[in-house]
Formats: structure tokens, sequence, C-alpha cells
């Protein structure tokens, strides 16, 4: 009897201390540290839960009000049409391509669930001693811009103030944030931000022909989303990016998706 008992609590011990297992960020100060090929399950949810704490610590910092747990379950299903789990990470990849986008970062959003977050995967501290006091530097948000970025992803998503949105859109380093998230995620509920994106694709659409405008013509991989397009060419009446939408459908579509797409343009724009 003893012998089962002490058998039994020697397991529970094992157990216990594999699920308790901490890792040391700041021994792994260094890029291929991060590189997250060969980590285990809990080693990224215990990277994800500390970066999830870190960030809602960060963004408060600057005044940002966290979402009601209703609140942000209802922005991420209607705007990013996402389903919101319990873990503590969930991964929204790049829409279409696993690959390098037009700024040369994979670019991805993760959602945190237990703490009403969500960032760019490329906005993330390193966890480890000196990164941590580089984030929380007046001249790391200066250099970087991972305070606004942050902030701005958030904001719109939960909580839009039109006053801040018309500061925003005079940035220029924001730029790419909007147009990547109307182009990406069709994140065109904010009228001046989708008007302010169409436009900058229209007086330079040679910067956008090929991945941006690609991405205009999908919510995910199998849809043809006419709601959108419908939405474009009310504010491209003089069919300017109509024949940079044909480039793109020729260069970067199959002969059957290319055939999909033009009817739908062809409706759209007749």
């Amino acid at each position: 009897m003893k012998l089962n008992i002490l058998t039994a609590l020697t397991f529970l011990f094992i157990g216990c201390t594999q699920k308790a297992q901490h890792y040391n960020y700041e021994l792994e100060d260094s890029d291929e540290a991060y590189v997250m090929d060969s980590w285990t399950a809990d080693h990224k949810e215990d990277y994800y839960k500390k970066v999830g704490n870190l960030l809602r610590e960060f963004l408060t910092r600057e005044y940002y009000i966290t979402p009601s747990e209703s609140e942000f379950n209802k922005g991420i299903k209607e705007k990013l049409k996402t389903s919101v789990n319990n873990k503590n990470y969930q991964i929204i990849p790049y829409h279409i391509f696993q690959k390098d986008s037009i700024s040369g970062d994979t670019s991805r959003l993760v959602v945190f669930p237990r703490q009403r977050m969500i960032s760019f995967d490329s906005e993330f501290p390193l966890l480890n001693t000196s990164s941590l006091a580089y984030y929380h530097s007046p001249d790391y948000k200066n250099l970087d811009h991972s305070s606004d970025y942050n902030i701005v992803l958030n904001k719109v998503l939960f909580a839009p103030d039109q006053k801040e949105i018309d500061k925003w859109l005079k940035d220029e380093q924001l730029q790419d944030l909007f147009i990547y998230l109307v182009c990406s995620f069709h994140f065109d509920s904010n009228e001046q931000i989708f008007r302010h994106v169409i436009d900058h694709i229209k007086n330079d659409p040679e910067k956008y022909n090929s991945e941006y405008l690609r991405l205009l013509f999908y919510r995910d991989k199998k849809e043809i989303d006419q709601e959108f397009l419908s939405k474009i060419k009310k504010v491209d009446p003089d069919r300017k990016l109509l024949v940079y939408f044909r480039n793109a459908l020729t260069e970067e579509f199959n002969a059957k998706d290319r055939e999909r797409y033009e009817k739908v343009l062809d409706t759209v724009y007749r």
C-alpha cells in the first residue's frame, strides 16, 4: 500500500513539474531563440501568455480601456470573421498567401482572448530584460511605432474614436496599417478609413498593383466578395482601378478564378 502511494505521489510530482515548467527567456536573447519551429505546445502557450499580459499592461499604460468580453468577441466575429476561443492565443494568418508580404514580413494577427487584445506578431517585444526595458522606453515607441500600431489596431476594432481616426490618417507611418487592414481583412466598417485607403491605392496604383489588389478580391480563399467590390466602385466612379484589377487577375490568378472574378467585375462596374 505504501509503495502504491509513493508511486502515485512520484508520478503526480513529475506531472506537476512538467506542467509548471517555465522558460528563461532572458537566456534566449537572440533572433534564433524566437523561431518556434522546435518549440513544444507548452513553450508556445507560456510565451503567448506572457506576451498577452505584457501587451495588455502596455496598452493600459497608454490609457487604453480593454473591451468587455462580449464586445471583444463581437468585434472579432464581425470584423475578422473568426470566432474567439478560450486559449492563450489564436493565430489569424495572412489571408491568402503564407509567404512574405509586400513589406517583406510575414504578416499575422494574433488574438489574445483572455486579455481581450489583438496584435501583429511583428509588434511583439522579445521577452528578455533588455528588450522589455527598451520596449517600454520612449525611444522604442518613436523608433518602431509599436505603441501606435497596437493602440490603433485595438481601438479601431473595438472602440473607434473619430478624433483619433482623423489624427491617425495624417500619420504617414500608419498608412501601411490601414491599407493592410482594408485589403487583407476587408476592414471597411469605418467609411473614412475605407475611402482614405482606396484613394491611396488610386493615387499610386503601381505600388499596390500586385499583392494588395489581389487581396481586395478575397474575404477568404474561396469566396468572391461582390459587396466589397461594389463599395470600391462607389469610391472609384472614374473606373481608374478597373484596369489594375484586370492586370492583377491576369498576372496572379488561374483561368478558373480569373473567369469568376471577371464576371463579378463586369457586374459591379457595368
